[in-house]
C-alpha cells in the first residue's frame, strides 16, 4: 500500500522539523514549492499512469490558512506583548482576497497595510518572540484542524494534473477563486456559459488571460477527467455542465474565502476529508489502463 498522504516537504530536508507547522513556515521561509513536480512524486505519478506536463496543487495551504489570520485577528490583537479583546484594531485584513499586516502605525492612521509575503511570514514565525509567531500559534490553537491540513496539503493525494498554461496562474490570483479548485470550475462553467474570456492584471501590469477557446478546452478537460483524476469530491457534471461543491456552506464565486469560525472549521475539515478519500482511491486503483 502506497503511502499517498506522506509529506513531501520531508524529503526537501524539512524532515527535522517535527511539527507540521514548522516545516509550513520553513517551506515558505525558503520559498520552496511545485512540489507536483518535484522528483519524489514523479514515481507517483509513474504508479497512477498520469502522463502530463501540466500539473496542480488542487488546494494550497496558504488561502485557508491566511483566513484563519484574519479571524483571529477579527477577535483580539497582540498588543504591547499581551493580548486584547476589547476596542480591537485588525491586525491582519483581506484586500482582494491576499492577506496584509497592519503595522502599528497602519492601525493608527486607519490604513491597510501591506501584503506580507509567505517568505517573510515564515520567517518571523521561526524566529519566534515576535507578533506574528504570536498570531500564528493563536490560530493553530483555536484551528487545530490545520495541523493536519499543514501535514497532507503537500501530498500525492493533493496533487493532480490539469489543463495547460495560465490555468494554474489564473486559478491562483482570481481574487473570485483564491485557488480553490472548486471555484474555479465554476467560473470556467459560467464563461464557457457566457462565452467570455477569463481575465487578471497583476499588480505590476501583467495581463493573464483565457480566451473562449481555451475556456472551452478548459471545460472539456474537465468533463472528461473527473473521475480518472479522482476530481469527485470537488464537482458533479450532469449533462455537460460543472457543478462545484461548495467546501463550506455558503462558499461561492461571490464569498470564495471562510471568514467566521465556523466556515474555517467546515472548510479544513472537508478539505481532510477530501484529500484523505483521494488517497483511499489511488489505493484502490493504482494501475489506470488509458493514458489522457
Amino acid at each position: 500500500m502506497i503511502d499517498y498522504l506522506e509529506d513531501i516537504k520531508k524529503y526537501d530536508g524539512l524532515k527535522k522539523y517535527n511539527s507540521s507547522i514548522e516545516r509550513m513556515m520553513k517551506r515558505y521561509e525558503l520559498e520552496k514549492g511545485s512540489y507536483e513536480y518535484s522528483r519524489w512524486v514523479k514515481p507517483l505519478f509513474d504508479n497512477l499512469q498520469w502522463k502530463t506536463d501540466t500539473k496542480d496543487i488542487i488546494t494550497p495551504f496558504w488561502k485557508l490558512f491566511s483566513a484563519a489570520l484574519v479571524c483571529v485577528a477579527e477577535k483580539k490583537e497582540y498588543y504591547r506583548g499581551k493580548w486584547k479583546i476589547v476596542n480591537v484594531r485588525p491586525t491582519y485584513v483581506f484586500v482582494d482576497n491576499n492577506i496584509y499586516y497592519r503595522t502599528e502605525y497602519n492601525k493608527r492612521d486607519n490604513e491597510i497595510g501591506y501584503p506580507i509575503k509567505k517568505s517573510k511570514l515564515g520567517a518571523k514565525y521561526l524566529e519566534g518572540d515576535n507578533v506574528h509567531t504570536m498570531y500564528i500559534d493563536a490560530v493553530m490553537s483555536e484551528f487545530n484542524e490545520l495541523f493536519e491540513l499543514a501535514e497532507i496539503t503537500d501530498s500525492m493525494a493533493n496533487f493532480a494534473p490539469c489543463p495547460g498554461s495560465p490555468f494554474n496562474t489564473l486559478k491562483g490570483f482570481l481574487p473570485d477563486v483564491s485557488d480553490f479548485l472548486n471555484l474555479m470550475v465554476d467560473k470556467i462553467q459560467a464563461c464557457f456559459e457566457g462565452k467570455k474570456d477569463i481575465c487578471y492584471v497583476d499588480y505590476s501590469g501583467n495581463v493573464y488571460t483565457a480566451n473562449v477557446e481555451q475556456i472551452e478546452a478548459w471545460h472539456s478537460w474537465f468533463l472528461k477527467n473527473r473521475e480518472r483524476y479522482y476530481l469527485q469530491d470537488y464537482y458533479d457534471v450532469k449533462g455537460d455542465r460543472l457543478i462545484a461543491r461548495k467546501l463550506f456552506t455558503s462558499q461561492s464565486l461571490d464569498y470564495p474565502l471562510p471568514l467566521t469560525c465556523e466556515e474555517i472549521h467546515e472548510c479544513a475539515e472537508n478539505l481532510i476529508g477530501i484529500i484523505r478519500n483521494r488517497a483511499m482511491l489511488m489505493n484502490s486503483n493504482n494501475v489506470i489502463t488509458k493514458n489522457p
